[in-house]
C-alpha cells in the first residue's frame, strides 16, 4: 500500500511564536518541509491550517519540498491540517506553560474571528463555545498546574488539550427523486457511501423536506447511470448532496402541485402517472466571496504512564465539535470517533520507515503494522455545539469528517507532558521516547 498507493509524508516543521507576558500573540512563525518523489509533486501543506486558528498582527510561514527516491506520499486524512495541527497545538500548549497561562485561556485569547490570508470573517463560527463547553465537560478547572503531579498508585496522571479545525467544502452535485403510487419515495445519486452514512442522511433528508416517513424512503446510490453525485473526499458528501436531495424533492413537490407527500400521492392516484419526479442540482454560489467557511473542535483526554516500563494509556477522552446543523447525531459522533481513533493511532503507534538502501517501506503489511485495537482506546465523548450554518448551503451542514483527526496527536502529546515534564515533538510517542 505505501510503496504503490501513496502514504503520509513525513513533515519536520519549526514554529516560533512571540507572545506579550498576558498571552496576547504578537507573531508566529511557522516553517514546514515535507517531501516527494522524483516522478511527482505532492506538497504536505502544514501551514494552512496557521493563519486559521489564531490572530497575530505578524505572520511568516513557509513550506519546503524535498524531492526524494520513494513512493510518492497522498492525501490521508485531514492533509496538511493534521501535521500542521500537531505542530501549531503543541507550540500554544508549550507557550501556555511558559507564560503559565491556562491553555484553554490562550487559546480563548488569541481567537482570529476572520481568515487572515483571506481577509473574510468566519461564518458560524463556534470555536470558543467548544473549548469552553468542552473544558466544562471535562472538568478542566481541576487540573494541577504542575508537571508530574497527580498520580494514581504508581502511574503518572496527566491531561492534554488541543484546538480542531478543517475546512468546509462543497461541490456541486445532482440528485433524483421519484414519488411512486404505492406511496413511497426513491431518491437517486451516484455518489457512495463507504460507511459514512451517506444513505442516513439522504433519507432524513427526503422524509423531512417531503413529510414522509423515513422507512418509506429508499436511497439507491452509487450506480454511474444515476445523476452525478459528487466526490466522496474532502469530508464534503454531506454538504454538496443532501442541498441537491433537499432542491429535488422541493421540486418534485411542486411538479406534483402539493404541499406534502401525503397530498402528491393522493394527486399522483388521481393522475394516472404512473409516478412523479424531479430532479434538481446543488453547487457553491458567491457565499465564498463574502464569508470563510471552516469546522472548529476541540480534544480533551486524560493519559496515565507507567513510567517504570514506559506503558503509555489513554484512559479519558471528549471531542467538542462545532460542524453547523448536525443531520444524524449517531453517525456524526460515529465519524468524530472514527477520526480520534485514527490520531490515536498517528500519535502512539503508526510509523513508515524505508529500508536506506531500497527505499522500501520495511513494514509493507497489516500484520507488521501496528495500529490501534479496542483496548487502545477508552471511552470517547462527543458533543456538538453551534447553530446551523446557512450561509455555506441551505442544509446548514458542514463536512464532519476529517476534523476528527485534527489536534488529536497534540493534545495527547501536551497530554503526556502534564504527566511527565516530557515534551514530545516528534511521533509516534513510542516507549523508548518515555523512558
Amino acid at each position: 500500500m505505501t510503496a504503490n498507493s501513496g502514504h503520509r509524508s513525513q513533515t519536520e516543521q519549526t514554529i516560533r511564536l512571540a507572545a506579550k507576558a498576558d498571552g496576547k500573540l504578537e507573531a508566529i512563525e511557522h516553517t514546514a518541509k515535507s517531501c516527494t518523489s522524483a516522478v511527482e509533486v505532492f506538497p504536505e501543506p502544514c501551514t494552512g491550517i496557521t493563519s486559521i486558528m489564531y490572530a497575530a498582527p505578524n505572520m511568516r510561514l513557509k513550506q519546503e519540498l524535498g524531492v526524494l527516491n520513494v513512493g510518492t506520499p497522498t492525501f490521508m486524512r485531514a492533509p496538511g491540517e493534521n501535521p500542521g495541527l500537531f505542530a501549531l497545538e503543541s507550540a500554544m500548549d508549550e507557550l501556555a506553560w511558559e507564560l503559565k497561562i491556562d491553555p484553554v485561556e490562550l487559546r480563548l485569547k488569541n481567537e482570529t474571528k476572520e481568515h487572515q490570508r483571506r481577509k473574510l470573517p468566519f461564518s458560524e463560527k463556534y470555536f470558543a463555545e467548544c473549548l469552553k463547553i468542552g473544558a466544562e465537560k471535562f472538568g478542566w478547572s481541576q487540573r494541577q498546574m504542575q508537571p508530574r503531579s497527580v498520580q494514581q498508585g504508581d502511574l503518572l496522571v496527566g491531561w492534554g488539550m488541543a484546538g480542531s479545525s478543517f475546512p468546509a467544502l462543497r461541490g456541486r452535485a445532482e440528485a433524483k427523486v421519484r414519488l411512486l403510487p404505492d406511496e413511497t419515495a426513491r431518491v437517486l445519486t451516484s455518489a457512495n457511501d463507504m460507511g459514512t452514512g451517506a444513505y442516513t442522511v439522504i433519507a432524513m433528508t427526503a422524509a423531512e423536506t417531503l413529510g414522509l416517513p423515513v422507512e418509506k424512503v429508499k436511497v439507491e446510490l452509487g450506480d454511474s447511470i444515476l445523476p452525478n453525485g459528487g466526490m466522496a473526499g474532502g469530508s464534503q458528501m454531506t454538504a454538496s448532496l443532501t442541498p441537491a436531495v433537499l432542491a429535488a424533492c422541493q421540486k418534485v413537490l411542486q411538479t406534483a402541485n402539493a404541499q406534502n407527500a401525503k397530498e402528491a400521492f393522493t394527486n399522483l392516484h388521481a393522475s394516472g402517472l404512473d409516478a412523479y419526479e424531479a430532479s434538481a442540482t446543488s453547487a457553491p454560489g458567491q457565499e465564498g466571496k463574502n464569508f470563510a467557511f471552516n469546522s472548529w473542535g476541540a480534544h480533551f483526554c486524560e493519559v496515565t504512564v507507567d513510567e517504570e516500563i514506559a506503558r503509555l494509556r489513554l484512559t479519558r477522552w471528549l471531542s467538542v465539535m462545532n460542524v453547523g446543523r448536525v443531520l444524524s447525531a449517531k453517525t456524526a459522533a460515529s465519524q468524530i470517533r472514527g477520526g480520534v481513533i485514527m490520531g490515536i493511532g498517528q500519535a502512539l503507534m503508526e510509523e513508515c520507515n524505508f529500508d536506506p538502501a531500497s527505499a522500501y517501506p520495511v513494514v509493507y503489511d497489516l500484520a507488521t503494522y501496528h495500529f490501534p485495537a479496542h483496548a487502545d482506546i477508552p471511552r470517547i465523548e462527543v458533543a456538538f455545539v453551534g447553530e446551523p450554518d446557512l450561509n455555506f448551503n441551505p442544509m446548514g451542514a458542514r463536512g464532519v469528517g476529517e476534523i476528527g483527526i485534527t489536534g488529536v496527536s497534540a493534545a495527547i502529546a501536551n497530554a503526556v507532558y502534564h504527566a511527565t515534564g516530557k515534551r514530545i515533538r516528534s511521533l509516534p510517542i513510542t516507549p523508548d521516547k518515555l523512558i
